[in-house]
C-alpha cells in the first residue's frame, strides 16, 4: 500500500530540482531517449499523447522534441514548475498541468493516441482504476487498431 498521497507530493516537491538536475547527466538522457524512441515505434506523431506522473518532465519534453503533442502532469506542484522550465527556456511545445493522479483524470475518452506513465504507479492507492481509465481501449481508435494487431 502507498504512502498517504501528502507525503509523496511533499517529498517530490522537496525533491523537484533534484530530479530536474538528474535530468541534464548523460546515463539518464540516454534512458529518457531510449524509452522515447520505443515508444515512437507504438505511437506515431503527433499523438496527442499524455505524460502521466511526468515529474521534471524529461519523458514529455524528449518527445515533445519528435513532434509529439504532448500534454505532461504531475501531483507535484514545484515538479510541473520544474518541468515547465526547459520547455520556455528550449522553446520545445509541451504542456504542463498540475494534477492528483489518483483523482479522475481530466480528460475526454479517447483523446490521447498514447499515455506513458513511468514510476506512477506505486504512488496510486488504486493502481487498477488508473490502468482501466487509461487502458487502450480508450486510446484513439487509430492507435488502438495498431497496438491490438
Amino acid at each position: 500500500m502507498p504512502g498517504p498521497h501528502w507525503f509523496f507530493r511533499f517529498m517530490y516537491d522537496r525533491e523537484s530540482a533534484a530530479w530536474g538536475r538528474r535530468r541534464d547527466e548523460p546515463e539518464h538522457r540516454d534512458l529518457v531517449e531510449r524509452i522515447a524512441d520505443e515508444f515512437a515505434n507504438v505511437v506515431a506523431p503527433p499523438g496527442p499523447v499524455a505524460d502521466l506522473g511526468c515529474g521534471p518532465g524529461a519523458h514529455a519534453l524528449a518527445l515533445a522534441r519528435r513532434g509529439y503533442e504532448v500534454v505532461g502532469v504531475d501531483g507535484a506542484p514545484r515538479m510541473v514548475e520544474v518541468a515547465r522550465t526547459p520547455a520556455g527556456r528550449d522553446e520545445v511545445d509541451a504542456t504542463f498541468d498540475v494534477h492528483d493522479l489518483s483523482a479522475p483524470l481530466r480528460f475526454a475518452d479517447a483523446s490521447f493516441g498514447g499515455v506513458l506513465a513511468i514510476l506512477a504507479l506505486q504512488h496510486l492507492p488504486h493502481p487498477a482504476a488508473f490502468i482501466a481509465e487509461t487502458r487502450t481501449p480508450s486510446l484513439s481508435p487509430s492507435v488502438r487498431a495498431e497496438v491490438n494487431g
